[in-house]
């Protein structure tokens, strides 16, 4: 990596440009090539130091989380948020000797501060206080001649230039209700500068839920985004006020970030989504396959609302799916350990996708297995419900047996509705499988040993990878039962 050539590249990029180059810079790289880039953080030239803050969060790189800390304590403004955006990104609640500057940043005064404070601190799972406000006399309410317009404040808004004066007029326009709260708030996304429209969606958060036609901030909020171009400050509060007014269906943009958001903001659209109709997750289904190429990690947030949906998406959509689902599942097979909750809706994809006769996955079913939870328990059976397969019987049979009661009764509801083109289940306690394959002129084969046979002509059949049978002369080299 030549590093002169990037800080050139980082010096002149806006900041979707800057977002761009962090892409490429995270797809060609190797985490071994990082190390050197992190002394980019002491780069003379602001674009660059968020440039390089921006490409060790994509990269999800850990080594750098000491340096991010230094910087966030030793800079302010931008490269402060930014950096205090990359901690929550790579933080983990192993992560201690974070604890001490984030108490600090909770009671800061700065809202943005305090806002990547509360996420870094929900993960190292800190107890959230706030400093209780100091008790002032209660002042004489104005009369409505003394009261100033509506107009007047936002003037006073428009032209402040302190936090401490905004917070106050934004908290003044709160007090009138939440009629003249929408109507400023259209007004500061049209042309407000970036603290201003950050303060309004805090406000507008607070209130989302009895904002009038709320709806019609949402494509407004979009367009602030683009006018408002390289603003960190005002994109997350943007994010978030998004979120709040539960602009999912009518902002796809927001999913398009999902990669860029913080784990706090996708695990809250996961939420959302996960809660919706599955018909209407599916259209979103593109989106969050986009983000899961580029962040596997996200698996463990978005495996919920992709597994609630997989049953409505579209053919093409399927296939991206089932390829993703796929390489989360290789994973496994090379050793690796996955959070339960891929493991768990991966399971529950392929059992909406996969086609009657698959084999089981091995891998899968052992790393199944090993969590023991109920959950696990009915994605492994309606899984094996799915494919049909002998195997797959065998495997619920077998769950008959499980020490997990719920596992058990898992299993009983699948043997119960239990349907295959190719045998039957007798008996409750402990089924018995019955054969019944059949050639193309749909004459009964039965067994001989490990093979399928006709019975009146002895011609051996075999089981193909879908479970059906065909002639073994006709396949390139045999195989058995």
């Amino acid at each position: 990596m030549d590093l002169s050539v990037l800080y050139r590249r980082l010096e002149l990029a806006s900041f979707s440009q800057r977002e761009q180059i962090a892409d490429e810079v995270v797809l060609e790289a190797s985490p071994e090539s990082l190390g050197p880039l992190v002394i980019g953080l002491d780069h003379p030239h602001p674009r660059v130091r968020l440039g390089v803050i921006e490409i060790l969060r994509r990269a999800s790189y850990r080594a750098s989380l000491r340096r991010l800390l230094n910087h966030a304590r030793n800079f302010e403004g931008d490269d402060r948020v930014y950096a205090m955006r990359a901690i929550a990104h790579l933080a983990q609640p192993e992560d201690t000797f974070l604890a001490e500057s984030v108490i600090g940043w909770l009671s800061s005064g700065d809202p943005f501060v305090e806002a990547q404070a509360t996420r870094i601190a929900t993960i190292l799972n800190l107890t959230l206080t706030r400093v209780p406000d100091p008790i002032v006399p209660p002042r004489e309410p104005r009369t409505a001649a003394g009261a100033e317009s509506l107009d007047k404040v936002v003037v006073k808004l428009f032209s402040a230039t302190r936090g401490v004066e905004r917070i106050a007029l934004v908290e003044e326009i709160e007090r009138r209700g939440p009629q003249a709260l929408a109507a400023v708030a259209k007004l500061t996304f049209q042309k407000g500068n970036a603290d201003v429209v950050a303060y309004m969606c805090r406000a507008v958060i607070r209130h989302a839920s009895v904002l009038p036609a709320g709806d019609t901030l949402i494509p407004l909020l979009e367009r602030t985004r683009d006018r408002l171009g390289d603003a960190l400050v005002a994109h997350l509060a943007i994010d978030d006020a998004l979120l709040a007014l539960g602009g999912l269906s009518l902002s796809p943009a927001l999913l398009a970030r999902l990669t860029s958001m913080s784990p706090l903001q996708v695990e809250a659209i996961a939420k959302r989504l996960a809660e919706s109709p599955a018909s209407d997750v599916a259209l979103h289904v593109p989106a969050m396959l986009d983000a899961l190429a580029h962040r596997p990690e996200l698996w463990s947030s978005l495996g919920p609302p992709l597994a609630h949906a997989a049953a409505h998406v579209r053919d093409s959509t399927r296939a991206e799916l089932r390829k993703l689902t796929e390489l989360a599942i290789d994973e496994l097979r090379k050793g690796r350990q996955l959070p339960p909750v891929t493991v768990v809706c991966a399971c529950w994809v392929l059992a909406r996708v996969a086609e009657r006769g698959e084999a089981l996955p091995l891998h899968l079913r052992r790393a199944l297995d090993r969590l023991a939870v109920a959950e696990a328990a009915r994605a492994l059976c309606a899984l094996c419900a799915r494919l049909a397969t002998e195997e797959a019987a065998v495997v619920v049979i077998a769950m008959l047996r499980d020490p997990v009661p719920d596992a058990r009764a898992a299993a009983r509801d699948a043997l119960q509705t239990w349907q295959s083109p190719w045998f039957t289940l007798e008996g409750t306690d402990e089924p018995v499988l019955v054969p019944r394959y059949v050639d193309e002129k749909d004459e009964p084969l039965v067994r001989r040993a490990d093979r399928l046979v006709v019975a009146t002509s002895g011609e051996e059949y075999i089981l193909d990878a879908r479970g059906r049978p065909v002639r073994a002369g006709e396949t390139e080299s045999g195989g058995c039962l």
